[in-house]
């Protein structure tokens, strides 16, 4: 066999197909196109090396790249000689094994392909076989063994000339992350040998189904076997399962794996649908992926004040010197150099060097669940709060009297930014409950300036968010937001899980403000400092939440811009939560509150300019002691 892959016209043939490739250069810098001069000159030398088995493949990279499915898969770059030997093995190889391959079996052989595959699959199911036994094999082409590998080779007729040159590839080394390691296990993906090495690893299994009679197709690693009933399946399922871990030393991804109903199941892209008859017609399945943002204009995804909003599925990854954001339907480069914070709302998958990346950049990143609920944040090392400024924090909150008059401040402000929002809707609409409402609250802001305790201070805080919800159907006129009482975790209408989803929204811009600050957002005042990792934040959102949650809420109803059957999910349990469109609306109109150009002590400023300018009043307070005074809005 070695003498056929060494024969010149199979060289020549397999370096005419590298040719048809794009130019590139392997590890070693060789480009292809030097291949035809290189061969020329030092063929006999490469041919005597190989027949003596002194021939040492050169190192190969495994760069991890990222696949629209969001799998991480490790691709090997090797050198140009090497690509030419593993393609000279491939054609050889391929003409003497091809031929005993099962004729159920479809990946990678001429001829064949998804659409053969497909309609076998159809003619099992129109036979009567109604259930199929997935068999999703975890990691497959990663934990081929290699000495299986090499016992299958001699089993299957393969000299051990040709046997111990693929053994040699099998075990290269590999540079991965700068350092380099034997291979000890898989193939390489990328190898023009490894379709053909995959094929023949499975080719055992694929006569153990024959030998048992089992009606199955075979893509690659995608292997569905056929049943008439449920209880067959489960001993089909068991049967394989068997043979794949005692024999070929694969385990199954348990989770992918099992008995389905066949009509139910998307197998290679298609989906079978039944007719009355019995016939199964076979259709490409058009997916039913999550809404993906399809423009980026500031309707849907803003960039405002150095912020990105990401609610589509994608793949973030470093490119060259920015951030590449992509899924099958968009890519979009997003440049650091102008970035601080990034807040993901979706299903991100990221890329090893991606967070390494963002640090370096200073990039904050903020993590919601898909109900816009806040997970967690990364922040860089960098921006972190000083030790003598902690200091003056711990000082001031284990004072009673300093942390009470801290956290008046933050009370104080919330009280009085929400009687301003009741006296301008109080304007337009004469209820007896917006007037009434205005003078408990004004009569419980006399009692916040008296109050001896921080703890007295949140029940009467609480008590004027009671008082102010209770004026949300006054404000609020639009079908389907109407309140009853405030529920959280989870909201329980569209209306609490508005509020909910931009109460957390807010708190993780102040949290980015912060972070970029000398303060330590570790220390609430008004909001106790104890397992919490985040308390500061909580503090000023109270003075901002009326006059920009609540504003941009009553906005997005009253203007009939969010529908509460469109723009909501309902889950089991009675929880309700914004769905992508909704957040995407949502986020639009906070973002163009947010640069709102509004005059602030005879100058021109935003509400993300107030709450930095919040941030350095009290950083001078705890560094400098210079007096606090809370924002205050007016009309």
């Amino acid at each position: 066999m070695i003498e056929l892959i060494l024969d010149a016209p199979n060289i020549e043939q397999a370096i005419a197909h590298l040719l048809e490739k794009n130019d590139s250069g392997g590890v070693d810098g060789m480009r292809l196109s030097a291949l035809p001069d290189y061969i020329q000159k030092n063929m006999p030398a490469l041919s005597a090396s190989i027949l003596d088995g002194t021939y040492r493949p050169g190192l190969v990279q495994e760069i991890e790249i990222i696949d629209s499915s969001g799998k991480i898969r490790l691709i090997a770059k090797l050198t140009a000689l090497d690509r030419l030997i593993l393609r000279a093995m491939h054609q050889t190889l391929y003409k003497e094994f091809s031929p005993m391959f099962s004729s159920f079996s479809f990946a990678y052989q001429e001829n064949k392909g998804i659409a053969s595959a497909v309609r076998l699959a159809a003619d099992y199911i129109e036979d009567g076989f109604e259930y199929v036994v997935s068999l999703d094999i975890d990691s497959f082409f990663d934990n081929i063994a290699h000495y299986k590998m090499g016992e299958l080779l001699l089993e299957f007729g393969l000299d051990r000339t040709t046997n111990g040159l693929i053994q040699k590839f099998l075990n290269c080394n590999i540079v991965r992350d700068f350092e380099i390691l034997p291979k000890e296990k898989g193939l390489l993906q990328g190898s023009p040998l490894s379709p053909l090495l995959s094929n023949l690893y499975l080719h055992k299994a694929d006569l153990f189904f024959c030998d048992h009679m089992l009606k199955f197709c075979r893509f690659a690693d995608d292997i569905k076997l056929f049943a008439k009933s449920f209880e067959e399946g489960l001993e089909v399922y068991g049967k394989a399962k068997r043979f794949l871990e005692t024999e070929l030393n694969l385990n199954l991804n348990t989770q992918k794996s099992g008995v389905f109903k066949a009509v139910d199941r998307v197998f290679l892209g298609y989906k079978f649908h039944p007719f009355p008859n019995g016939k199964i017609e076979v259709k490409k399945n058009t997916r039913n992926t999550k809404t993906y943002v399809y423009n980026w204009k500031p309707s849907a995804i803003q960039k405002v004040g150095g912020e990105y909003h990401l609610i589509a599925d994608g793949i973030l990854t470093r490119k060259d010197y920015n951030l590449l954001f992509e899924n099958p339907e968009k890519k979009m480069h997003l440049p650091v150099e102008s970035a601080e914070c990034l807040n993901l709302y979706s299903n991100i998958t990221f890329s090893s060097s991606f967070f390494s990346f963002a640090a370096s950049k200073n990039l904050q990143i903020n993590l919601f669940s898909r109900f816009g609920e806040y997970e967690g944040t990364f922040v860089p090392k960098r921006l972190s709060a000083t030790s003598s400024l902690s200091v003056q924090q711990t000082l001031v909150y284990v004072d009673t009297e300093k942390r009470l008059e801290l956290a008046r401040q933050f009370a104080l402000s919330a009280a009085h930014n929400i009687r301003e929002n009741l006296k301008y809707y109080a304007r337009h609409n004469k209820s007896h409950r917006l007037s009434d409402a205005i003078k408990v609250i004004t009569e419980v802001i006399q009692k916040e300036k008296n109050v001896k305790s921080v703890s007295f201070l949140m029940l009467l805080e609480g008590h004027i968010r009671s008082v102010y919800y209770a004026c949300l159907n006054d404000i609020i006129a639009s079908e389907g937001f109407a309140f009853t009482k405030r529920t959280k975790q989870p909201p329980r209408d569209p209306l609490n899980s508005l509020i909910s989803y931009g109460n957390t929204v807010l708190y993780r811009k102040i949290a980015k403000e912060l972070y970029k600050s000398r303060l330590d957002i570790r220390f609430g005042f008004l909001h106790a400092t104890n397992r919490r990792y985040e308390s500061l934040n909580l503090d000023i959102a109270e003075i901002f939440r009326p006059v920009i949650v609540d504003r941009v809420i009553f906005t997005i109803i009253n203007k009939r811009m969010i529908n509460a059957k469109m723009h909501f999910e309902n889950l089991e349990g009675g929880a309700v939560y914004l769905n992508s469109e909704g957040k995407k609306i949502f986020i639009a109109e906070l973002e163009r509150k947010m640069s709102q150009r509004l005059t602030y002590k005879s100058g021109i400023t935003s509400y993300e300019g107030l709450i930095r300018a919040e941030i350095q009043k009290l950083t001078r307070h705890f560094d400098k002691g210079e007096p606090y005074k809370a924002y205050k809005y007016f009309l």
